[in-house]
């Protein structure tokens, strides 16, 4: 089974863990610091790898070894020929770099610093074991298409750490830059969820609490709210329109990974929140790996130029170029104002529950100028401490959003024709070019100052962008059908009606029964 990782990165893991002996716990950590979950910084693993070896490249070097190769030999030295002597010789003491490294039984101590800013770092050698077992990872990291790999990180950061003529945090800053940024590379490529990890959290904790632990991630769009609601209860300050995009945005990384990803139980969740430790130093790391495969980060691959509009798959998905194809529609000539773009935009980072849940779009973009305005009003009172927030809500006008998407897409079939249009000028078959492409040109030159360029550099414009045009007209249309369809079976009047009420129950708790009705 695939735990959401490349499987070969697992064996590399496990075969690190295994042969340094790891225990349990260890392994958890050690995990914990590839994956970045150790703490509220996931550098701090790298800061100890580089003082750790530091440290013992100053310890074990000698006049055949400089402390930099001594350093590389310590991290490659499994049986313990190099290391064993520091912890049964007893204690020794060496000074480097303007530091003091003095190693026992127990621990090596780091000392630097000036007088009046010395700083002192204990490690353990669990810890130092671990360490070692980080750089043991960057070492055997291999390169791909987007870095050099893990080796030249490791080394750049050597490179810069041993030649320091006084060892202080700004030179720790410098060294450490290569391998953090190869780190988060590397969680992005292989850990694709970790920039939801508390929206995951809310909504595990929201299924356990609502007794809802058979329907999984199946939400429709009162059970959208109902989440909203538990998680603002919890902690959580998004507005409803963001935390539906976030949503999506979960949904969309999780359904590119239907068939490869196991989700783990809620119990192992909360055990490996609460840190416990695992008999079994291989299953800790299986453990930890679904775990940290749950809580990746969202990657936008960069799309090709004149690629055509995204097929969707079979989950109704449209990929996440769509937004990049929007945002490559250029300023100048200006095929849509700020506005326009905003507004398709903002549909667009509602995919795919645009598609499958026409209402929770039309909830979004109701409610969001309303909870704006009680966000602000919140805030001029908190400075003040005067009075009430009293912001009631513009009638939601469900029937209004949808006519406003569906202006947005004859538009972007405006612009579809006139680059039809341009195309069959500057063509061969120019007597082919349509009546109503060369009539909508007109039009947009009378309005839109910056079509007032001459035919064929506009033309060349419109086959510059036309495929990221195409590819954007084409996921706004399948939101408006389904709006279309929503309209045609829905009540919107008593819909919008009972979702004014809806979310003014919930902003009363959220903002402690100063937000009323009319």
């Amino acid at each position: 089974m695939d735990w959401g990782i490349d499987p070969a990165r697992v064996a590399e893991i496990s075969t690190i863990a295994s042969s340094r002996r790891f225990s349990a716990r260890d392994t958890e950590k050690f995990v914990l610091a590839i994956t970045g979950g150790g703490s509220e910084n996931a550098d701090l693993p790298l800061w100890d790898m580089l003082q750790v070896l530091f440290s013992l490249g100053a310890l074990t070097a000698n006049p055949r070894m400089p402390a930099r190769d001594a350093a590389i030999g310590c991290m490659l030295d499994e049986s313990g020929i190099l290391l064993r002597p520091l912890r049964q010789d007893g204690p020794v003491r060496v000074s480097f770099a303007g530091a003091t490294i003095e190693a026992s039984a127990a621990e090596i101590v780091l000392s630097y610093g000036d007088k009046g800013e010395a700083k002192t770092r204990s490690f353990s050698w669990s810890r130092i074991r671990r360490a070692l077992g980080l750089a043991d990872f960057l070492f055997a990291a291999e390169a791909d298409e987007r870095s050099e790999g893990g080796l030249v990180a490791l080394r750049t950061a050597l490179d810069a750490v041993f030649a320091l003529s006084s060892f202080d945090e700004d030179g720790m800053k410098r060294a450490v830059q290569e391998p953090a940024r190869f780190m988060r590379a590397w969680r992005r490529r292989h850990l694709p969820l970790l920039a939801f990890a508390d929206l995951i959290r809310q909504r595990e904790a929201f299924l356990n609490a609502s007794g809802r632990r058979e329907r999984q991630r199946e939400f429709d769009p009162d059970d959208l709210i109902a989440l909203w609601s538990f998680a603002l209860l919890h902690g959580e300050t998004w507005s409803f329109a963001r935390f539906a995009e976030r949503f999506s945005a979960l949904i969309r990384e999780e359904r590119s990974s239907v068939g490869r990803r196991d989700f783990m139980a809620p119990a192992s969740m909360e055990t490996l929140m609460a840190r416990q430790p695992s008999e079994n130093p291989e299953e800790a790391l299986i453990a930890w790996l679904d775990h940290q495969a749950i809580l990746g980060e969202l990657e936008v691959d960069e799309p090709d130029e004149d690629e055509e509009p995204d097929e969707e798959d079979e989950d109704g998905v449209v990929r996440e170029r769509v937004y990049a194809a929007l945002m490559r529609l250029p300023a100048e000539p200006k095929f849509l104002n700020k506005e326009e773009r905003e507004a398709i935009g903002r549909a667009l980072a509602i995919l795919p529950l645009a598609h499958e849940q026409p209402l929770t779009l039309a909830r979004s973009r109701a409610v969001a100028p309303w909870e704006n305005r009680l966000v602000e009003a919140s805030r001029r009172i908190a400075g003040s401490n005067r009075g009430q927030v009293d912001q009631s809500p513009e009638p939601f006008d469900y029937a209004g959003i949808a006519a406003s998407l569906a202006a947005l897409g004859r538009r972007l079939d405006e612009l579809l024709l006139i680059g039809n249009a341009l195309e069959a000028i500057e063509g061969p078959e120019s007597a082919a070019a349509t009546a109503e492409g060369q009539k909508l040109l007109r039009r947009w030159r009378h309005d839109r100052a910056s079509f007032r360029i001459d035919d064929a550099k506009l033309a060349l414009t419109f086959a510059r962008h036309g495929g990221a045009l195409r590819t954007v007209a084409a996921a706004l249309h399948r939101i408006n059908r389904q709006q279309k369809r929503f309209g045609e079976t829905t009540d919107l009047v008593a819909q919008a009606a009972s979702d004014e009420a809806r979310f003014t129950d919930v902003f009363s708790q959220r903002y402690q029964g100063r937000s009323k009705r009319p």
